[in-house]
């Protein structure tokens, strides 16, 4: 219904109806600050081709939002844009955003794959802070992939280590992280007995100090 979006010369001012599956009228170019903050009975947006910009909080606080499909035209989705969509639970970056603002997906607690192309060449300060569920982040830019990967905490990088070491991941971003991280992912296997992970990690890396040896022969293998 055209009745629920405000529009003016192209920007969604503010959306004003009652939530749930939103399709966003064709002819929108940008989406304006704080356009859908606060519309806690959102639970799924679609965006027209030709919309270039997610303005500043133009979602936040979208507490069931769970989905939504990002077109080709979008070049900058911006700051705080999806803060506290807690029901969030994956997000592919279309291939020509070339900006991710700060804070843009801060407290996405439910968050588990993001999905960031080659055309990203900027992601500001803590846009993925307090995203405690990922385990799959697929970034080829070794730059951007290590600005992610210092913007999450230390328990959601082993969390991701493990997901990546279960799947007998190739990729070559993971793979740089998991020998720095060795000695913490082998205290998760112990504390776990998780027998497969350790395998995995053996499959990787064939030699470790003996004393870590006998811990895992120990505690893992009961021997």
């Amino acid at each position: 219904n055209e009745k629920d979006f405000v529009i003016e010369d192209g920007v969604l001012k503010k959306y004003v109806g009652t939530g749930g599956d939103v399709v966003i009228p064709d002819g929108v170019t940008r989406i304006g600050r704080s356009a859908f903050k606060e519309c806690t009975n959102l639970s799924s947006v679609t965006i027209p081709d030709g919309v270039t910009r997610i303005g500043d909080s133009a979602f936040s606080f979208c507490e069931s939002l769970v989905s939504i499909a990002i077109p080709l035209s979008v070049k900058k989705i911006g700051n705080w844009a999806f803060r506290y969509c807690e029901n969030l639970s994956a997000i592919t970056i279309p291939n020509g955003v070339k900006k991710i603002g700060s804070w843009t997906f801060y407290g996405c607690s439910k968050l588990s794959v993001i999905r960031i192309p080659d055309s990203v060449k900027e992601i500001e300060k803590h846009a993925f802070l307090c995203c405690d569920s990922l385990e799959h982040i697929q970034i080829s830019s070794k730059e951007m992939f290590n600005i992610v990967w210092e913007q999450i905490s230390e328990k959601t990088k082993i969390g991701i280590l493990i997901a990546a070491l279960r799947e007998k991941s190739e990729d070559p971003n993971l793979l740089s992280k998991i020998k720095p991280n060795k000695k913490k992912i082998l205290e998760y296997a112990i504390e776990t007995n998780d027998v497969e992970l350790v395998s995995n990690i053996f499959s990787l890396y064939k030699k470790f100090p003996l004393e870590e040896l006998d811990k895992i022969l120990t505690n893992v293998y009961n021997l």
